[in-house]
């Protein structure tokens, strides 16, 4: 679904009206969200997406049915493990939605032009130039950007904050795109390559380094230059800012997406930028 509104070039807001306009109900806050999660979204809004998009029946019918297929599987207990030909099904069941994916994108891209071009994706991971590491620096402490364990939950999951340099991991560099918008890779000794990704398109998210997958408006973030730094903001929900939370001077706090306040915690300073 991600891939299908990148390739239609179409805004949220512009598949809210045309699903109006097919008489369905599609907010875009609904789009958003669904397309930041890693869930399988609902039948319904699957059905609805696709039409305001410009999908015939025929293609809404065989996304609704691999959907089918890949929600029969999502509950697995370790009592009851899947036999191999059964793994093997679900495998044909990812290869048959990648198929789908590529038909039901040429299907809209031929029916007409796009309302507004899409936004600048990354390249294949194989065709992309490395790039060289990078600090993220947050101005109001001048600590780095690096992994540590969540504070005050008591969660212990690795998330983004803010750490001493001579100590802050992994290593990060930027890939950069048009209208200062990058993907921020993370370069772990142990996980190997990954992506800086928030949580969600609300208040309140935090982030952490997830799998790369190209296209992922939440794994691309756009940097707005302000005086002494960069405002960061994550392109899934670019109403919002990245910035320390609570404004803490302390090592090892993380960041949270949140209201933009102009603050210097929400102010960063990126080696060559």
């Amino acid at each position: 679904m991600r891939q299908v509104r990148i390739r239609t070039g179409h805004s949220y807001r512009a598949l809210e009206r045309r699903a109006e306009q097919a008489g369905l109900v599609l907010p875009s806050s609904t789009i958003s969200a669904a397309l930041a999660r890693d869930k399988l979204p609902r039948a319904e809004l699957v059905d609805a997406f696709l039409k305001a998009a410009g999908a015939d029946e025929e293609t809404v019918e065989r996304w609704l049915a691999v959907r089918a297929d890949l929600a029969s599987g999502v509950e697995v207990t370790p009592e009851d493990p899947r036999p191999p030909r059964r793994r093997l099904g679900y495998a044909l069941v990812a290869l048959a939605a990648l198929a789908v994916i590529a038909v039901v994108v040429a299907v809209m891209t031929v029916g007409g032009e796009p309302e507004s071009p899409p936004m600048a994706q990354p390249a294949p991971a194989e065709l992309r130039q490395a790039p060289d590491k990078q600090r993220i620096r947050v101005v109001h402490t001048g600590m780095c950007l690096g992994e540590g364990k969540e504070l005050f939950t008591g969660s212990g999951r690795d998330v983004i904050g803010q750490h001493p340099c001579e100590t802050a991991t992994p290593e990060l560099s930027l890939v950069w795109f048009p209208n200062n918008t990058a993907q921020i890779q993370l370069h772990h000794p142990d996980k190997g390559l990954g992506c800086l990704a928030v949580d969600g398109v609300s208040s309140e998210m935090l982030l952490a380094g997830r799998m790369c997958e190209d296209g992922r408006e939440d794994q691309l973030f756009q940097f707005e230059p302000v005086d002494g730094g960069h405002r960061m903001r994550s392109v899934a929900a670019g109403r919002w800012c990245i910035g320390v939370y609570r404004a803490s001077a302390e090592p090892g706090v993380q960041l949270i997406q949140g209201p933009c306040d102009g603050g210097r915690h929400q102010v960063f300073d990126i080696d060559g930028a």
